[in-house]
């Protein structure tokens, strides 16, 4: 702990968290909730690499719809081809895929 007093501790998900004060810009003037929430709320998850051309595929199709369906959703799960994918957004045209799963096709039984 410094000696200026400028750690904060702010509990969150039942853990205590330490956050420094100075992080906090005054001409921003951002809250500590807000600050703290954006430190923590980041995704553990490793971002999966995908080839620039099925990603690029992948942010123009979800931006076609951003504003209709996707604005205010953290997760989107969507299919776009033969994949489900699992993304992150962060904002328009920012997204990170965690996820990639192939969806199985059957066939019909001819009679």
């Amino acid at each position: 702990m410094d000696k200026n007093n400028n750690d904060v501790f702010y509990y969150k998900g039942g853990k205590l968290c330490h956050y420094k004060k100075s992080d906090i810009n005054n001409d921003n003037k951002v809250s500590l909730k807000e600050a703290v929430k954006e430190v923590y709320s980041k995704t553990k998850r490793k971002r999966l690499k995908l080839p620039y051309k099925e990603y690029s595929m992948l942010v123009h199709e979800i931006n076609n719809w951003y504003h209709h369906r996707y604005e205010n959703k953290r997760t989107i799960k969507t299919c776009i081809n033969s994949y489900e994918y699992t993304i992150i957004n962060n904002g328009f045209s920012n997204y990170e895929v965690i996820r990639k799963k192939s969806i199985k096709v059957r066939k019909r039984k001819r009679k």
